[in-house]
């Protein structure tokens, strides 16, 4: 699957496929492809409400994800909240069509 996150006003092409029980997950440096994207092997445990276990190349860690309207969210990682947005392709096409 390809998603498009919108992180402190940058946008970013995330593509997400199955590698065994976990996921293959390559964060690319703008909106499109980019020949060196930063990929990652994440296992994730879903926990109670919104919290999540993951594995993150060997490295453990615990979010909890607040969705909200549109696609945003808050992402607690330790103590810090990030504030992302998560588009797919078709509500990509629908906001630049609009904007």
């Amino acid at each position: 699957m390809r998603y498009h996150a919108v992180i402190a006003r940058q946008e970013r092409l995330i593509e997400v496929a199955p590698h065994g029980s976990s996921y293959r997950i390559a964060i690319h440096e703008g909106p499109t492809e980019s020949k060196n994207p930063r990929v990652l092997v994440v296992d994730a445990v879903h926990l109670a409400g919104h919290a999540m276990s993951l594995i993150v190349d060997g490295r453990s860690v615990r979010c909890e994800v607040e969705p909200a309207k549109d696609g945003r969210l808050a992402v607690l990682v330790g103590d810090e909240v990030h504030a992302l947005e998560i588009l797919d392709e078709r509500r990509l096409r629908l906001r630049r069509a609009s904007g």
